[in-house]
Parts: structure tokens; C-alpha cells; sequence
């Protein structure tokens, strides 16, 4: 007996066109206009009659209100991640690639022998950085990038620069601090404004607790949006949201003890107030506490505060500060000695701000104290460098190494401002040590050499892109050590 076997048919491919246009809904081929108006005209008002009906009722009108803000506000933060990933990522890569090349890190390197396989390791190594954040990418737009023929602009490349998929992109490292995230905001929100209980919609639980995370959201939502515009809301943002609640409560139980401690006949409307900011500022519960423990004990902690902090910066504020503590970068030596690369990967700040921080602060890191740097006498005298040559209108390193210190007319006005131009030159040989500075003088177009009293050589161009007058040597003025190179005097005429 033989079997009958039924006529075969011919699957298409599991990656062909047909077969991806089969397993799409209904509502994946509709325009996005018209996909816009049904949400807007149609899904909002359903889910609206849906939540107000309830509250025609007077029994459940505090019950459903209640409910449907809680929801609205635990949902909050991970919508934004939602709609980020949707809209925000397309153009990514083409930022990514263009700091790199600013940076010079596309072409060859001086270490390298030529434009072989290391060239495409270290470049493929920046690839791989941004795939571990952002999905990755398609085999033709990694092969042009590897072989320097990257075009945004290409119809093949603009549209397969990223995956598509959005499984692609929902991974552990991802989901995981959200779903947490989550997790801990609906559960401080039910104890905050619970469902039941009270007689005004919006009557909250009076404890220092529940106003430690009403700070600690408070706080978190203003970072979200503000990494959701720059485009950098990442799985570490959740872990900051997760991690910040944690402690705000954590710090808040033992805060109300030492504040207690320090004034017995402290209120409890205050203690409110010291809740909540400690949610929007967990470091100040450590300050109470250390307080408390030197007037039981005697001795002295150590506090937080590093001793020079990113404060010190031009157009830092508290929102970079903590977004650069997930980078572990706390001081300004450590943002000096940074990487730039994954800066710009992982913090999406604008390059040329990024470009400029790291140029202060390899300055800074130069003139700040050395040894004991709780020497007082040693701070102000830095601090009081660091002013002088600010009013000189130099406040990053690379407009310091350009200063002209060998040259007479610029030699009178430091000692002016009171500072000694011979050690001001072996500083500048210093800063050019810094591994950044060499990809910042490139960011900034800057030649690759710059005037080094120490060997003779003076570069074309100064600043950004003004001439150097043309220069003669002879015999060096009577204030200048003879061991070091010889005068420069203008062609010409002297200064």
C-alpha cells in the first residue's frame, strides 16, 4: 500500500520580502498619518470613557482617579524608553562615526603600519560599542565603515544602518533595570497615594519615607526627559532611577534619627522637608549623619566631596554631575584622563561640550595642588594662577600651551598679573603629556606642534587659525635662563 503524500508548496524564505509582509498586522500597513488619527481620535477617547466612567459613581471616584494617576506614573518613566527607542536611535550612527572621524580615530594612527588589519580592529572595536548599546548593524554599512567608504546619504545605507527589529534591541541589559525601575515606582506610589484610604484624591501619606521618593521621582523624571531629548536614555538611566530610591529611603530612616539626635524638639513638617531632599539629593543624608556622629563620638569621617569636583568646570551643572558619575567620573582629574570615545557613545552631551570640559579640565589637573592638597596656603596660590590666566582669557589647555610666554610683550604682562613666565613653560610641556590632548588639539583644527621654548619650534598658526609672524633667533634677553632656547625676535623689528 502506498502512501499518498500531499503536493508540496513552496514556503517563501524566512528573511524574504513576502514573508514579512504576511506576518505584519493590520495595523502595521497603515500610514502613519492614519495610524496617528485612530490613536488620537479613536484608542485615547475609548481608554478615557473607560477610566472616567467609574467616577460617575461617588464610591469609586477617589478609588478610580487614584488608580489611573498611579498607573499614568509608574508607566511614565518607561514610556519614555519606549518611545525613544522607536523615534530616537535612526540617527545615531551617523553622529557616532562623524565625532570619530573629527576625532581622526577613522584614519590611520602614527603606531600603525598601515591602512590594514589594525586599523580595522581598533575600528571595529568602536562598531562593537555601539551595537552593545544601540542594536546592531547591518553587514554592508559595517564593511563601508571598515573600509572608509561610509555615505549616510546612500538610500541602502540610510535604511539599514540600524536593525529594524526591535528584539533586537530588548535585551537583559535593557529590559532588566527598567522592569525594576518599574517595579520600585509603582511600589512607592501605592504606599505614597494608595487606592484606598482618605477622602481627597490627591491626600498623601505625611512620612519622611514617602517624601524621600517623592524627591527621588521628583528627580528622576526631570533626568529621564532630559536624556530622552539628548537622545541617551539608556538601561543605566533605569539602574540610576532604581538605585537613587533605594538610597533616598534608605538614607532618609537613618537621617531622621541624627536629625532627631542633633535637635530633639525637631517637628515633623520638618522632617517632611529633610525627606525630600534627600530624595533629590542622597549625598545630603550623609552629611546629617556624619554631623550627628562627630557630636556622639568626637571623631571625624570622612565626607563625599572630592577635592576637585566637576563644579569646577564652565557649564556643569548638577544634571551632567550626575550623569558623569555612570561614567565613573567624579573629579576633574578623572575627566581629564577620560575616554573620549566612550563619552561620546554613552552620554550623548553634545561633542564640542564634551571636547571642551575635558580641555579644561586637562588645565586644571595641572594647576592643582600637589601632594597635601589640604594646604591652604598652596590652594590659594593656584587658585589665584588659575584666576590670572582666566583673565588672560586662557581657560583650557590647549589656548595655555598656544600662550606665546617667550615673547617680550606677552613675558610683561604676566609679571603684570603677577606670574612668572619661566615656569609657565615647562607647564606647557607638561599638558601635552596628557594621552587627550593631542585628540582635542585635532578636534579643535589646531596644528599638531605649538610653540616649545624648550626646542626652538614654533607653529604656523595660533588659536584657531591665527599666523604666526615669521621669526629670526638671537641671543636671549638678561631675565631668561641661558640654558634654554634662544630668543625670537619678530622679523623686522622687535616687539
Amino acid at each position: 500500500m502506498t502512501a499518498q503524500h500531499a503536493p508540496r508548496t513552496t514556503q517563501p524564505p524566512i528573511g524574504s520580502p513576502n514573508s514579512r509582509h504576511k506576518s505584519k498586522p493590520w495595523y502595521a500597513s497603515l500610514p502613519s498619518t492614519t495610524a496617528a488619527a485612530v490613536v488620537i481620535f479613536v484608542v485615547t477617547p475609548l481608554l478615557l470613557l473607560g477610566i472616567g466612567a467609574p467616577m460617575v459613581v461617588p464610591a469609586y471616584r477617589v478609588l478610580a482617579f487614584r488608580s489611573f494617576l498611579v498607573l499614568t506614573l509608574c508607566l511614565l518613566p518607561a514610556t519614555m524608553w519606549y518611545l525613544f527607542i522607536v523615534t530616537r536611535r535612526a540617527s545615531l550612527l551617523h553622529d557616532f562615526v562623524t565625532s570619530l572621524n573629527r576625532l581622526g580615530l577613522l584614519q590611520r594612527q602614527e603606531y600603525e603600519a598601515d591602512h590594514g588589519p589594525a586599523r580595522q580592529r581598533r575600528v571595529f572595536a568602536y562598531l562593537q560599542k555601539f551595537e552593545a548599546s544601540y542594536g546592531p548593524l547591518s553587514r554592508s554599512v559595517r564593511k563601508s565603515i571598515l573600509d572608509g567608504k561610509f555615505n549616510p546619504d546612500a538610500p541602502e545605507e540610510r535604511s539599514t544602518r540600524v536593525s529594524d527589529r526591535l528584539s533586537d534591541v530588548i535585551s537583559a541589559s535593557t529590559s532588566v533595570p527598567i522592569i525594576l525601575a518599574t517595579a520600585l515606582t509603582g511600589l512607592g506610589w501605592l504606599i505614597t497615594l494608595p487606592p484606598y484610604g482618605g477622602n481627597q484624591p490627591l491626600e498623601i501619606v505625611d512620612q519622611p519615607l514617602t517624601y524621600a521618593f517623592l524627591g527621588a521621582y521628583f528627580f528622576s523624571l526631570q533626568m529621564l526627559f532630559r536624556r530622552y531629548v539628548r537622545r541617551d536614555l539608556r538601561g543605566s538611566a533605569y539602574v540610576a532611577v532604581a538605585m537613587r530610591i533605594i538610597l533616598a529611603v534608605i538614607g532618609t530612616g537613618v537621617a531622621v534619627v541624627a536629625v532627631e539626635l542633633l535637635n530633639p524638639g525637631v517637628s515633623e513638617r520638618s522632617l517632611l522637608i529633610v525627606g525630600f531632599t534627600i530624595g533629590v539629593f542622597p549625598k545630603v543624608a550623609w552629611q546629617i549623619i556624619q554631623t550627628a556622629f562627630r557630636q556622639v563620638t568626637g571623631l571625624v569621617v570622612q565626607g563625599l566631596r572630592t577635592e576637585s569636583p566637576l563644579s569646577a568646570l564652565d557649564g556643569l551643572t548638577v544634571w551632567h554631575e550626575a550623569r558623569l558619575e555612570e561614567e565613573d567620573i567624579e573629579n576633574v582629574p578623572n575627566m581629564a584622563t577620560t575616554d573620549i570615545v566612550e563619552l561620546f557613545l554613552n552620554t550623548r552631551i553634545p561633542p564640542n561640550r564634551l571636547i571642551d570640559w575635558v580641555d579644561q579640565a586637562i588645565l586644571y589637573s595641572h594647576l592643582s595642588p600637589g601632594g597635601d592638597e589640604k594646604d591652604r596656603n598652596i590652594r590659594k596660590f593656584e587658585e589665584h594662577r588659575r584666576g590670572q590666566l582666566r583673565s588672560l582669557g586662557v581657560r583650557t589647555a590647549t589656548s595655555f600651551v598656544e600662550l606665546p610666554v617667550w615673547d617680550p610683550a606677552t613675558r610683561r604682562v604676566l609679571k603684570s598679573k603677577g606670574l612668572d613666565p619661566d615656569p609657565l613653560a615647562f607647564l606647557q610641556e607638561a599638558v601635552k603629556s596628557n594621552a587627550n590632548f593631542a585628540l582635542v588639539r585635532r578636534w579643535r583644527c589646531l596644528s599638531g606642534s605649538s610653540p616649545s621654548p624648550l626646542n626652538g619650534s614654533h607653529p604656523a598658526a595660533l588659536g584657531n587659525g591665527h599666523r604666526r609672524p615669521t621669526v629670526t633667533t638671537e641671543a636671549g634677553p638678561p631675565d631668561r635662563p641661558e640654558s634654554l632656547t634662544p630668543h625670537h625676535r619678530v622679523a623686522g623689528g622687535k616687539h
